[in-house]
């Protein structure tokens, strides 16, 4: 489905009963906030399930054992004509049509240039590597100019709050509802009266309930 229609479902469904929707369309000046809620709720259900996952080049330097996760140590962002300290150097080799986007959730495994596992977090290996926190990978032994493949579970891309209505959300239809239901939660209780917390608090469940269906079904 694409934006449109996730704003089509809630205006004619789980929202239909606000000053917000009207017809089967929400009004263009609470779009953001729909946006908003439907990011985190993408967010949530790609960190609860593995819907994406996704690899980057890491090339390891002596000297070099934490090696950050983030965009600004990618080549794609490195500047010719103002370069980065040599300690800031960037390690992160993806290409220029395909920039790394900085969509890491969890690290799933690392492999060598052969193609051969890495052990990760795993004390008892010499050869493990480690993430000592989300968005870092720690090499105990980097060699000058080594490539290790990161597999990562990843996050869907940001929706964006202009030019929305032909991007594309990937998500399995058996979540769709469970979508709906996190951002009915999320418009009802910021609208802090009781009546609408308990409705967003009764949505909250109904997204529990959907995603734990979804798990008992495998």
């Amino acid at each position: 489905m694409n934006v449109t229609e996730l704003l089509n479902d809630l205006a004619i469904g789980e929202l239909s009963n606000l000053s917000m929707a009207e017809g089967n369309t929400i009004l263009p000046a609470k779009v953001p906030q729909i946006i908003k809620y439907a990011n985190e709720g993408l967010l949530r259900l790609y960190t609860k399930f593995l819907l994406k996952e996704n690899d980057l080049i890491l090339e390891t330097r002596v000297g070099t054992t934490y090696y950050h996760l983030l965009k600004r140590f990618a080549y794609s962002q490195y500047d010719e004509s103002n370069p980065p300290a040599e300690w800031d150097m960037p390690y992160i080799m993806d290409l220029g049509k395909e920039p790394f986007k900085e969509d890491v959730i969890k690290v799933l495994g690392v492999y060598d240039f052969n193609g051969v596992a890495v052990p990760l977090n795993d004390t008892e290996q010499r050869r493990s590597v480690f993430t000592p926190q989300a968005l870092m990978l720690q090499v105990p032994n980097p060699r000058d100019g080594e490539t290790l493949s990161v597999q990562y579970q990843a996050k869907h891309d940001v929706i964006p709050v202009t030019d929305y209505s032909d991007i594309v959300i990937t998500l399995p239809e058996v979540l769709r509802s469970a979508l709906n239901a996190y951002i009915a939660s999320k418009v009802y209780m910021h609208m802090n009266t009781a009546e609408t917390t308990a409705k967003g608090q009764e949505h909250s469940i109904i997204y529990e309930v959907l995603c734990q269906d979804a798990i008992d079904m495998d």
